[in-house]
């Protein structure tokens, strides 16, 4: 599962994709930017199987996911991680189902 969009992404799902991993990524969308289907047409170029849902979807398919990647804008110097609109409800739903959160971030963008 994916929340937020992220050059990161690009380049971590394409070397999957090279190496022949099998996958499918589930990509969670916020309102009102909608930054998930930018992410979703790059996706889908590059041959990778994907689910689109909003936020409000996904405790139906969180139980199915095996890790969730959330793109960080910046990590703050005491752990702390300012994402997209809903991290924090993506985190916390994870958690109740001992689901990984993966918090990707540029290394420019720690405080």
């Amino acid at each position: 599962m994916v929340l937020g969009c992220s050059l990161v992404f690009d380049e971590l799902f394409k070397t999957m994709i090279e190496k022949g991993t099998q996958f499918t990524v589930i990509v969670v969308d916020t309102s009102p930017s909608f930054q998930g289907r930018a992410l979703l047409q790059r996706l889908s170029t590059y041959g990778v199987n994907c689910k689109y849902t909003l936020i409000n979807g996904i405790g139906c398919l969180i139980p199915t996911t095996t890790k969730v990647f959330i793109d960080a804008h910046y990590v703050l110097g005491n752990g702390g991680v300012v994402g997209t609109m809903g991290t924090s409800m993506v985190a916390y739903l994870a958690s109740q189902y001992k689901v990984p959160v993966i918090a990707w971030c540029e290394t420019y963008k720690f405080t």
